[in-house]
């Protein structure tokens, strides 16, 4: 059986072409991709390469589908299941495997880089890197686990509580994330980024013009500016948070 799928074989550019579909070993399954994300991560690999990318590939790590086979072996998970597919595969002998952090496995094998991912019609994985998609969460949503799970995460970190105000450093789809989780949490946000249209969209800051007294002015009507922020997150690449951080300096 044959599918489209987007493959880079050189660096700097991709091709749309038909491709084999790999049928799934026995602890394997083979999934129709409803959605994957796009990663920043996968414009980078395409441009200039990455440091765990093996030619040629299908790249794409953040995948939802659906099985549609699996391997003999492979328990507990059923034909028409909808699931999100964890992107890496651990090796689960070394000293973080073995104390339970699988996510900081040294010999971690990542889906689009070091095996083909989910920008194609369909994608072989392993079973133990499938996790079931609750009913009713559909996969334009449930796509979003990865990105939002690391934003929780730094949440975490930042010892965010009820009521406290956090800076959110840039307005994109990680720093958009930052922010509604911030809110579900109970605490007030405010995104800070250079582009005044994302902004305003992510209920933010811009910046006026520099003859004025005050330097940063809330978008929503009304809204006051909130109280000094303990907490800052970074929701934008190193080089993003740099500009944003010079930028915001020569505004204040």
């Amino acid at each position: 059986m044959d599918m489209w799928g987007i493959q880079v074989a050189e660096i700097g550019t991709f091709q749309f072409l038909r491709m084999p579909v790999r049928p799934p070993q026995t602890d394997e399954v083979l999934i129709r991709v409803a959605v994957t994300g796009l990663c920043r991560t996968d414009l980078k690999l395409i441009r200039v390469g990455h440091r765990d990318l093996l030619l040629p590939r299908v790249p794409g790590e953040e995948v939802v589908g659906e099985i549609v086979e699996k391997g003999a072996d492979v328990r507990g998970l059923e034909c028409g299941d909808l699931v999100y597919v964890y992107p890496g595969l651990w090796c689960g002998t070394c000293p973080a495997c073995r104390y339970g952090a699988e996510n900081l496995c040294r010999d971690m094998r990542i889906m689009g880089f070091h095996r083909d991912g989910g920008f194609a019609e369909y994608v072989t994985v392993p079973a133990p890197s499938l996790i079931p998609v609750p009913d009713g969460l559909d996969p334009e949503r449930a796509v979003f686990a990865e990105p939002l799970s690391c934003c929780l995460n730094a949440l975490e970190l930042a010892g965010l509580k009820p009521g406290m105000s956090v800076a959110v450093w840039g307005a994109g789809p990680a720093g958009t994330l930052l922010a509604r989780a911030a809110r579900a949490k109970g605490a007030e946000p405010l995104n800070i980024d250079p582009d005044p249209e994302r902004s305003r969209l992510a209920g933010g800051c811009e910046r006026r013009s520099a003859a004025s007294t005050s330097a940063w002015s809330p978008w929503a009507s009304g809204r006051p500016m909130p109280k000094p922020s303990p907490a800052s997150c970074r929701g934008v690449g190193w080089w993003s948070s740099r500009g944003c951080r010079r930028q915001t300096t020569a505004w204040s």
